[in-house]
């Protein structure tokens, strides 16, 4: 939005959007979460298959976007907690990921 304006910056988080959607399976989900963020759940899969899907999109966006986007993302199995824990949980790993330098997926540990 500060480099391109407002009106861009929709069209490329539309952009966005419909990249993510295309780029998964029919059972998955994705929502826009907050500002630039989009939640994607994956039910039936697991943290492996989960993290592999989170680097292939943040692949596929570096490839394919203009401007180009970058994705960090925080990836993390469902447990049984409530779900204002899981998100949680979820966003903290994203922060880790933001924090570690950007542009990288951060998943749960031991699971």
């Amino acid at each position: 939005n500060d480099t391109y304006g407002h009106l861009q910056g929709d069209i490329l988080l539309k952009n966005v959007a419909g990249l993510i959607r295309s780029s998964l399976r029919k059972v998955d989900f994705v929502f826009r979460y907050g500002g630039e963020e989009f939640l994607v759940l994956l039910p039936s899969s697991d943290l492996q298959m989960a993290s592999s899907t989170a680097d292939r999109l943040r692949e596929k966006l570096a490839e394919t976007t203009d401007p180009k986007v970058t994705m960090s993302a925080g990836v993390s199995i469902w447990s049984g907690e409530d779900a204002t824990h899981f998100i949680q949980k979820t966003d903290h790993l994203l922060y880790e990921a933001k924090g570690r330098g950007k542009n990288r997926v951060e998943f749960q540990k031991g699971s």
